[in-house]
């Protein structure tokens, strides 16, 4: 591991996740995440949910899909990360077996299994219906791709989520997300890099997905934006993989420079 690269190439995998088919979705993760690595990628970002698909009703909906953090899936998902040398983030419904709560949840894996998790912080309309609340404040996990800090979907629609990844001296944000409601690569996600000198590297939901007779078309757009919000890598509205280089130490300097200049510091 070398988490103190300073030009580091990332990649993202942007999914039509098939609802509730959680061995098709292993399938499409591995295929893609395994041409992201072949491009270069040290780390490979996943979709919101892309285990199962974003849209459930209740508890009892997803219950039967939902995994440990160290569950079967990452386990095999590690076995892809040993093989490729690729680390990846994982959008995942995860089980507390202990006390048997919810979560929308992302996993670092890694090639020896589960590095880290982190649950969804900003619950979005859907989120509710099954989810507990997670994490507040989110982990900075060291990875072969410098210092990372993951935030889920709406997670990002709230400027301090963001500014705190800044100041707790991330390089970059990971964002799984089921992004609706505007073309993507979305204007936030530029902005919340550009207010921080902090890249981006979001992997979007792509289709729609229809609940309760409502359908929802999300975003796709999945992209990697540097630094200074200008957008390096994109992907358009079906499954795909992009990469690309980020300048950590360029990063790391403009970031520095914005947060001197707060007031009050």
């Amino acid at each position: 591991m070398n988490s103190s690269a300073e030009a580091v190439t990332v990649g993202v995998v942007q999914l039509v996740s098939a609802h509730g088919d959680v061995p098709a979705n292993l399938d499409a993760i591995e295929e893609l995440a395994a041409r992201a690595a072949a491009g270069g990628a040290r780390v490979v970002v996943t979709p919101e949910l892309a285990l199962t698909g974003y849209l459930w009703p209740d508890e009892d909906a997803v219950r039967g899909l939902a995994e440990p953090v160290d569950g079967p899936a990452v386990r095999r998902l590690s076995r892809l990360c040993r093989a490729t040398g690729a680390w990846l983030v994982l959008g995942m419904p995860e089980l507390d077996t202990r006390v048997g709560t919810l979560h929308n949840t992302c996993v670092l894996i890694g090639p020896d299994g589960p590095v880290g998790a982190y649950r969804k912080a900003h619950p979005f309309v859907a989120d509710p219906l099954w989810a507990a609340d997670g994490h507040v404040p989110p982990p900075v996990w060291d990875t072969p791709a410098g210092r990372c800090v993951p935030l889920i979907c709406a997670d990002m629609d709230h400027p301090e989520s963001a500014r705190y990844a800044a100041l707790s001296g991330a390089d970059w944000i990971a964002l799984p997300t089921a992004w609706v409601d505007e073309p993507g690569p979305s204007a936030t996600w530029r902005l919340r890099a550009w207010e921080n000198g902090l890249p981006v590297v979001a992997a979007d939901q792509a289709g729609a997905e229809t609940m309760n007779g409502r359908r929802v078309q999300f975003s796709g757009g999945s992209c990697v934006v540097d630094h200074t919000g200008a957008v390096l890598a994109a992907l358009d509205a079906g499954p795909g993989v992009v990469t690309a280089e980020l300048d950590l130490a360029s990063a790391r300097d403009l970031r520095h420079r914005l947060l001197a200049a707060r007031r009050p510091a």
